[in-house]
């Protein structure tokens, strides 16, 4: 093993323990700590904050409230979140990624707002490009679906479960498929 994978190990075991100490304790006496560590892990908060367990988080991360992420994700920064979002279990995001309120994404998604260039024959994945990933308010996003760099899904639009999405999604749509196409228009309905 290199300094490298050790390196890695700790910091994860690090955020284990810190997970399993101050994030799930519903003790008024760790919520300062659990402000404290998530400004040091350079994560900027709103209230009711609910954090599950095994998440790796990167850096540039700032969630508004009531926002739920669930056990055994990877998430690294930027990444923007307004109020009222669940991202479910084993979700990996990368890149930078803005979600907007209302924002339901199931298990197993994958944002990935990075990608590479195509090299030459010795290394075809070439040069890395960082996008970027814009998901508006009340998107729903089902489990697995894979979203790819530079897209704009749009208010109200509904991923199908298994999408792989390419392309921007308009807005009160429902898309499937790989890759994704529009299935159906959906009334716009506000309350």
């Amino acid at each position: 093993m290199n300094f490298n994978e050790i390196f890695a190990q700790m910091r994860n075991l690090f955020f284990y323990l810190v997970t399993e100490i101050f994030l799930f304790s519903e003790s008024r006496n760790f919520s300062s700590m659990r402000a404290s560590f998530l400004s040091r892990v350079k994560i900027k908060s709103g209230k009711k904050i609910l954090i599950g367990k095994g998440i790796i988080f990167g850096r540039n991360i700032s969630l508004g409230n009531d926002v739920f992420i669930d056990s055994n994700s990877e998430i690294f920064g930027p990444l923007h979140a307004g109020s009222n979002v669940y991202i479910n279990r084993q979700c990996y995001i990368n890149g930078d990624v803005i979600l907007g309120n209302n924002v339901q994404i199931g298990p197993r998604v994958s944002l990935i707002a990075v990608t590479h260039e195509i090299g030459n024959s010795n290394s075809r994945a070439g040069t890395p490009i960082v996008g970027k990933i814009i998901i508006d308010d009340g998107v729903w996003i089902g489990a697995c679906s894979v979203i790819l760099h530079n897209l704009h899904i749009n208010k109200g639009a509904i991923i199908a479960a298994g999408a792989v999405v390419i392309e921007d999604v308009p807005p009160n749509v429902i898309v499937g498929g790989c890759p994704a196409k529009i299935i159906k228009r959906l009334d716009r309905k506000e309350n």
